[in-house]
């Protein structure tokens, strides 16, 4: 009885049921919406982060300067004894080594500051994404692979050569005349914006050094390394290992404000929903008094007025 009488309620006034649900239903829909966003830009960033920048772990010399990237003291000096210890742990899947570096990059009328991996061809694309996007050409011998954004600013195009200027770690100026041979068109902004690669080997023999900056270590499972990371400090024999969560810090960092903003926004949707149905709810009463006292007049009780409501 209760069920139909508040059936019939609802009915009797259909304008404002339609607002009510409407209203309901965007906050709710709204709700859905942004937190679906969120957690797809989140997963998607994390990959970015992982399949171009950071691997699953990545080894560097003990005290790592991010203010002085290619300084002596940033150098793995011999790097092939320690990845072949990490290789024969049971859950490395693949690793690579790599310099990083940041310098400029110039065409001859326009220069502007750019991020530079050199990466080793033969197995970088063991560990990172960035052969599967690039778009046109490829690295060879003596060239260079530019984001697609970089290029544009550049104004260069496949056969063009460029001059990447660059201090090396002995704290001189040098610069390598480079010819584009490859774009990369990738899913992460940073990557297409401001990053060139280039041969591993080639740097090497162009600052008289073997060493590398870094070692990126791709595991069977990336969730997993609280687990991993012990193995691997002990394999990596006194350098530092970092795994991808401690690498992204600054990146998780501004993403956890971000949906603590957006949290913020929510509630204030969740407001004007609740507002809405609470006014309408109590226009549905006052305008029932009459109804009311007939209905307790015959015996109903307050609580059964209030499940009809």
């Amino acid at each position: 009885m209760l069920f139909k009488m508040a059936l019939k309620n609802i009915l009797r006034y259909k304008r404002r049921t339609f607002l009510t649900f409407a209203i309901l239903s965007f906050g709710v829909g709204f709700f859905i919406w942004i937190t679906g966003v969120l957690k797809g830009f989140d997963s998607v960033s994390t990959e970015n982060l992982i399949n171009f920048e950071t691997g699953h772990f990545k080894v560097r010399a003990p005290g790592y300067d991010k203010e002085l990237l290619f300084s002596e003291e940033n150098f793995i000096k011999d790097p092939d004894p320690v990845m072949a210890k990490i290789s024969g742990l049971p859950f490395v899947t693949s690793l690579t080594k790599r310099i990083m570096m940041i310098g400029e990059i110039d065409n001859g009328l326009d220069a502007q500051a750019c991020i530079v991996y050199a990466i080793d061809p033969n197995n970088d694309s063991k560990v990172f994404t960035v052969n599967d996007f690039v778009s046109d050409g490829c690295l060879m011998s003596g060239g260079a692979v530019l984001g697609k954004g970089l290029a544009e600013d550049m104004k260069v195009k496949i056969g063009d050569y460029v001059y990447f200027t660059f201090r090396t770690p002995f704290g001189m100026l040098d610069s390598i005349e480079l010819e584009v041979t490859g774009i990369i068109n990738a899913p992460d902004p940073k990557v297409n914006s401001s990053t060139l690669f280039m041969d591993l080997f080639e740097l090497q023999k162009n600052i008289g050094m073997t060493g590398v900056t870094e070692i990126a270590v791709k595991t069977n499972d990336y969730e997993k390394y609280p687990a991993y990371l012990p193995d691997m400090t002990v394999a990596a024999e006194g350098l530092d290992v970092l795994s991808w969560k401690q690498l992204g810090e600054s990146f998780f960092a501004v993403s956890a404000m971000k949906k603590k903003g957006m949290g913020t926004f929510i509630l204030f949707i969740a407001i004007i929903a609740l507002v809405g149905i609470v006014n309408t709810m109590l226009m549905s009463v006052l305008e029932k008094k009459k109804e009311i006292g007939t209905l307790k007049a015959l015996g109903m009780t307050d609580a059964e007025v209030q499940k009809m409501f």
